[in-house]
């Protein structure tokens, strides 16, 4: 049902009240010629004019239209580059740099480290993340197939931790709260899943650009060779993680978001000494100032 409800939206909204036994071939070939207008792309096209058919089809109309209407090719457009090691750090620890970037960095690293959709990312919720079970429900996705429960890696959890506190501090920690709340105008609705992070990806993006770009050209300058790559000394140790790039201090904030979240729990059932081992946390070692920007 959810698949059908999300598919049904652009559908309602372009064809409005026009009665089923009204459609013929050139209203779907025009619907799939708007939404290619719009940026949409095949597949996702395929999969409204899918639902259009099954409703055409409880009507007793498809038949009559079938043979006209034709699926859009979903052949996949130009193959996107590897992201290198050394620019995947150079990105993550821009991200970090500055405090209106964390809800954006804190999304690229759960994306990343997850392989989670952005609509999954956007719809999830405080009471689908169990921090002390290092897991994450997923119950939005694109997909019937990606309703799915992940495991959250070191990153994961730094992120989700970081979040926990922002949440705390803007008042959104409530379990039918969003993780990733709605922001507009600088007022924070958590009823509502945030849409978007471009605004903050994209200057984020271009100061990488500019980072990027200064360090290999002051390289050069210094080597009096061409421009090569920048190298640091993790490189020796082989590729970096995305904790190599937002690494803090990760024990101390841990232990302050799960001792929270333990007397919320159980109160003093049983002894704090229980999660009181240190733990690997990859923070940025910065004080959490709830921003309210994207």
């Amino acid at each position: 049902m959810q698949f059908e409800s999300e598919r049904l939206g652009p559908l309602m909204k372009h064809f409005g009240e026009k009665p089923l036994l009204r459609f013929k071939a050139e209203d779907v070939s025009s619907y799939q010629k708007a939404r290619l207008d719009a940026g949409i792309s095949g597949r996702t096209v395929n999969m409204e004019t899918g639902v259009l058919r099954r409703m055409l089809k409880r009507a007793k109309v498809w038949n009559a239209i079938s043979e006209d209407v034709k699926s859009l090719p979903e052949g996949r457009g130009a193959v996107a580059k590897f992201l290198p090691p050394d620019l995947k750090r150079e990105l993550f620890e821009t991200a970090a740099s500055r405090p209106e970037w964390m809800v954006a960095h804190c999304a690229a690293v759960l994306a990343v480290s997850r392989t989670c959709r952005g609509v999954e990312i956007k719809n999830l919720r405080w009471q689908d993340v169990d921090l002390f079970g290092r897991l994450a429900m997923i119950r939005r996705s694109k997909t019937a197939a990606g309703h799915r429960t992940i495991p959250l890696n070191c990153d994961a959890m730094g992120a989700l931790a970081r979040l926990l506190e922002r949440a705390r501090a803007l008042g959104s920690s409530e379990p039918e709260h969003y993780v990733f709340p709605a922001c507009e105008e600088r007022i924070i609705d958590p009823s509502r899943p945030q849409k978007s992070w471009r605004t903050a990806w994209r200057k984020l993006v271009r100061e990488t650009a500019r980072r990027v770009g200064r360090d290999a050209a002051q390289q050069a300058l210094e080597s009096g060779n061409r421009l090569k790559p920048k190298l640091t000394p993790d490189d020796s140790r082989g590729p970096p993680t995305l904790g190599t790039a937002i690494r803090t201090s990760s024990t101390e904030t841990m232990r302050r978001v799960l001792k929270s979240e333990y007397f919320s729990r159980f109160g003093n059932r049983c002894p704090l000494k229980t999660i009181s081992s240190p733990v690997t946390f990859p923070l940025r070692s910065r004080s959490i100032k709830a921003p309210l920007s994207r």
